[in-house]
């Protein structure tokens, strides 16, 4: 686009390493109410900005997904058939230097949505 320079990357981070930790269980809720109400699995984790888990997550979410929580939590039966709907909290704010948090949660039909929160320092 006219009037931007180069996009300069700055250098790698090391990745943050943690895991996905499940939020709530809902499942208790869908119990309660005695029916076959389909209830969220939540989960979340930390990505460091500029690290190489940040830029898969960003540029491919699914195959993110598929290689971290779903292979952590196999009974979510992620693959290639899985649909990740996104939505990003704080865009204005740049990734550089920062952390990511994002959520996921997901059902039975095969989708994910993702929440990815920019916090600012």
């Amino acid at each position: 686009m006219r009037g931007l320079g180069r996009w300069e990357r700055k250098a790698e981070e090391d990745n943050a390493d943690v895991d996905w930790v499940e939020l709530v269980n809902f499942q208790e809720v869908g119990e309660k109410r005695g029916d076959e109400t389909v209830v969220p699995r939540v989960f979340a984790i930390r990505v460091k900005s500029s690290s190489n888990d940040a830029e898969w997550l960003i540029h491919d979410p699914r195959d993110f997904l598929v290689k971290t929580l779903g292979g952590q939590v196999p009974a979510l039966k992620l693959g290639e058939r899985t649909r990740v709907k996104t939505f990003i909290v704080n865009h204005h704010n740049t990734l550089s230097g920062r952390h990511l948090y994002v959520t996921a949660s997901t059902t039975d039909d095969e989708t994910v949505s993702l929440t990815l929160v920019k916090v600012a320092r």
